[in-house]
């Protein structure tokens, strides 16, 4: 039934006893110099292991997807670009359904072993984090919502679930692209992760080391004053920040520090994706730094201040990632 919605240019249906007049010896000739097995080689040489096929779910929009890729994008007959991990963040809004079977809207946040979610794009801390390593992603095998006598609200047309430790979480986009841009990405994560060797460093929220200003900024990269986002409280705050070392230290003087100042907490850059602040907070010229624990707010004096400063956190995070980041 879905290859006859993609278009007679990719596929026609034919009866081999009522439509007599469209057989002949040239079409007979490519069956068999192609035939299924033949055809199917070509169609899914490169099939990407993260990528969902009906051969394990059966709901029709796996089907249907799985079909217009194949045959429509032919993307599996050339082989894809690498990945190469850790991916940037994937962010946007989702319902995501709670243990009473409410559907609640949700900003949702996937990076590198975990998917956090927030009741507000703005919010620094999540609301609840799921840990990606070990998880599995399903779709429901029969396709729900959006029916006229369905009860089930339309959002459940492309539910997906998480199995992770222990739990299941129903979440769900707007649209069937988004619906695989998440799976595919989660799917990704679990692959990569899943992996010991692979496992992320935690995220030192304060300067162990109790570097001072002055060492610190022997080897500045950037240096300057930002309004920086408290976690719980969410409060604003005048910071003096230092890019050191592919190191971003924030200082609580709101201008240089002294020289045997400590800086009140340090974010390694490589364990960050640098983000643009629109859409996410209602400040202007903001950006953000994502990590699995955290989102770190910041607002530059200007819009020319706030390129600077994410111009040079994604020139160190690159330097980084380049050096240490892996092919999945």
């Amino acid at each position: 039934g879905a290859h006859r919605h993609i278009g007679v240019e990719y596929s026609q249906v034919r009866s081999t006893e009522l439509d007599v007049g469209c057989w002949d010896e040239k079409l007979f000739t490519e069956f068999r110099r192609k035939g299924n097995k033949l055809a199917r080689k070509n169609f899914e040489k490169h099939v990407p292991a993260y990528f969902m096929t009906p051969r394990e779910c059966s709901n029709p929009l796996v089907r249907k997807y799985w079909i217009e890729t194949k045959y429509v994008a032919k993307q599996f007959e050339n082989e894809a670009e690498k990945v190469l991990m850790p991916e940037q963040a994937l962010l946007g809004w989702l319902q995501k359904c709670n243990d009473a079977g409410k559907w609640q809207r949700r900003y949702c946040v996937a990076y590198r072993d975990k998917l956090m979610y927030f009741k507000e794009s703005s919010q620094s801390l999540p609301t609840g984090t799921i840990d990606l390593a070990q998880a599995t992603v399903t779709i429901p095998d029969r396709e729900l919502g959006g029916g006229r006598n369905n009860k089930a609200p339309p959002c459940e047309k492309y539910r997906f679930n998480i199995s992770s430790g222990g739990r299941v979480f129903t979440f769900a986009p707007e649209s069937l692209e988004e619906l695989f841009k998440w799976i595919h990405a989660i799917r990704r994560s679990s692959l990569f992760y899943g992996e010991s060797k692979n496992a992320p460093r935690s995220l030192p929220q304060v300067n162990e080391a109790k570097d001072t200003y002055a060492q610190i900024s022997k080897k500045a990269q950037k240096e300057g004053q930002l309004g920086k986002q408290g976690g719980s409280f969410m409060s604003w705050k005048q910071r003096w920040c230092v890019l050191s070392s592919n190191t971003l230290y924030y200082f609580k003087s709101t201008g240089p520090p002294k020289p045997t100042d400590s800086s009140a907490g340090s974010i390694p850059i490589a364990l960050c994706d640098v983000a643009d602040g629109a859409g996410k907070i209602k400040k202007p010229d903001a950006f953000c730094l994502i990590t699995t624990t955290r989102t770190f707010f910041f607002q530059a004096r200007s819009s020319s201040a706030k390129t600077e400063w994410i111009d040079s956190l994604k020139k160190s995070s690159a330097a980084v990632i380049e050096q240490i980041g892996s092919e999945a």
